[in-house]
């Protein structure tokens, strides 16, 4: 549409000026015929009434082909006001689509780093607080997992001990019924007896080892004491072996007294006769008594032996098992709680896991949300990009057009201008006119004079303007003319005022 107008404009300023050339022609062929006329006016000064007509005749059809030319420049005018017009419409509208955009596009970009500014913050804000619950849980798991495998290993420690302590109570307790049988049904095996036998006899003499030391028998001689426990060592041997016979314990007490009596006279010197008297008699009766009394003590000892043996060997399997029976009962009990509050704790350690599973998989799916959301801002910033170019290009493109609607506008103003002039001249022209109408009427038989009056008159007239025209010319054109031209100079004057006004207002704009 741009495009037309300005074409149009174009045409129409060929076309005045193609017409202005015309018009000087007609007015020069004018000037020449007038010429010619006032010549033969001069030379015949009572000319023909039939020639001033002729003339005016000529003069009315080049009046009648410039009104065809003025409507014809008018129409084209008013056409190209009118494209003006539309065209200043247009660009308004355009302006204002324009700066809507703009306002609509720096109103979604504000919104856009508003929302990417919030959503990287609050992302952030997730991120940070998924990261520290998840380093927290993860840190709870692995020190209830540390303290797990610490209770487990206790367990299993406890477990192998009470295990262990059962193995060797459950042993214990075996033997202790397998005694226990044996002791009901019957004899007690002579190997076993043998066994127990010397199990006792050395317990016993560990024990008289220690009461050897013992304080309380310092006032019967160590010399007795230890001879006592060296005869009680001799003759539990003897005991205990696979052939005893009597003569180790006779040498032994044999070896003993005569220690005894080397002592005795070395302390109280005796006659040597009663020595060797009393000698023979005294080991005699020694040894039968040491037998006698040894027998008793073994018998005794033995007696006492298997009563307390049996005795005590019933109530510590009595003891023994009731022991076991408790301890098996508190381990089950025991070993069945922590067994229970152990699946629990691996139950809730598989739970934290399988959480922190999921917090990583939610990490993760938040990951992709952020990638694909950053890409959807890229694409949308892009084609803010191009939106932006294309606007930009369309602005400038308004601009292109502005700048040929201002050359337009000032050719218009310059138009504007000439029909001012043009009016100008017509006032003139017309008031000249009146005048030559009024010495017409009052002067009738004078025309000759009045001829060379208007020919000098011409010659003397300059009007400021582009063409040079005669009075005579002027006369018979604007005779038929000045209402014409008067609204045609109305009309121009609206027009001019009209250009001048979007002119200013385009200013302003701008």
């Amino acid at each position: 549409m741009y495009a037309e107008a300005n074409q149009q404009i174009f045409q129409a300023s060929e076309v005045d000026g193609d017409e202005e050339v015309i018009t000087a022609r007609d007015d020069e062929d004018g000037n020449t015929d007038f010429e010619r006329d006032s010549n033969a006016t001069q030379m015949d000064s009572s000319g023909s009434e039939y020639e001033w007509q002729l003339i005016c005749g000529e003069f009315e059809k080049k009046l009648e082909a410039v009104q065809k030319d003025t409507a014809v420049q008018l129409t084209a005018f008013e056409a190209m006001r009118q494209t003006l017009a539309q065209a200043e419409k247009k660009i308004e509208s355009l302006q204002v689509l324009l700066a809507q955009k703009e306002r609509e596009n720096a109103d979604l970009l504000g919104t856009i780093e508003n929302l990417q500014l919030k959503s990287v913050e609050e992302l952030e804000k997730q991120k940070v607080e998924l990261m520290r619950s998840a380093d927290e849980n993860l840190m709870a798991a692995e020190q209830m997992y540390c303290a797990s495998q610490a209770k487990v290993s206790q367990l299993e420690a406890l477990v192998e001990k009470t295990y262990i302590d059962n193995t060797g109570l459950r042993e214990q307790l075996d033997r202790a019924l397998t005694d226990l049988n044996n002791a009901k049904s019957g004899p007690m095996d002579p190997k076993e007896f043998y066994r127990q036998l010397k199990k006792r006899l050395k317990i016993i003499t560990e024990k008289f080892r220690m009461e050897a030391v013992d304080s309380d028998l310092t006032w019967m001689g160590e010399e007795n004491v230890r001879y006592a426990l060296d005869g009680f060592e001799a003759a539990a041997k003897a005991i205990l072996a696979d052939d005893p016979h009597l003569r180790p314990l006779a040498e032994r007490l044999i070896v003993f007294l005569e220690e005894r009596n080397v002592e005795m006279e070395m302390q109280t010197t005796p006659p040597e006769d009663n020595v060797t008297q009393e000698y023979p008699g005294n080991l005699d009766k020694a040894l039968m008594d040491f037998k006698n009394e040894m027998g008793e003590e073994m018998h005794f000892v033995l007696k006492k032996f298997q009563e307390n043996q049996s005795k005590g060997l019933y109530e510590m399997i009595l003891k023994i098992i009731n022991h076991l029976d408790i301890a098996e009962q508190k381990a089950d009990n025991n070993l069945a709680k922590r067994m229970d509050h152990l699946m629990g704790m691996i139950a809730s350690i598989n739970g934290k896991n399988s959480d922190l599973e999921k917090i990583k998989k939610e990490i993760e799916d938040i990951n992709v949300k952020l990638e694909t959301l950053f890409e959807t801002f890229d694409e949308f910033r892009h084609d803010i990009k191009v939106l932006n170019e294309e606007h930009k290009d369309e602005s400038e493109n308004m601009k292109s057009e502005q700048l040929k609607l201002k050359t337009t506008c000032a050719y218009v103003d310059y138009l504007s201008g000439q029909h001012m002039k043009l009016e100008k001249q017509i006032s003139d022209v017309e008031a000249f006119c009146d005048n030559l109408k009024q010495e017409f009427c009052s002067t009738p038989m004078r025309k000759g004079a009045a001829t060379q009056t208007v020919v000098s008159i011409a010659h003397a007239k300059d009007f400021k303007s582009d063409e040079s025209l005669n009075v005579t010319t002027a006369c018979s054109i604007m005779e038929k003319t000045v209402n014409m031209v008067k609204k045609n100079g109305q009309h121009a004057e609206h027009s001019a005022g009209h250009g001048t006004h979007l002119q200013i207002k385009k200013k302003g704009n701008w």
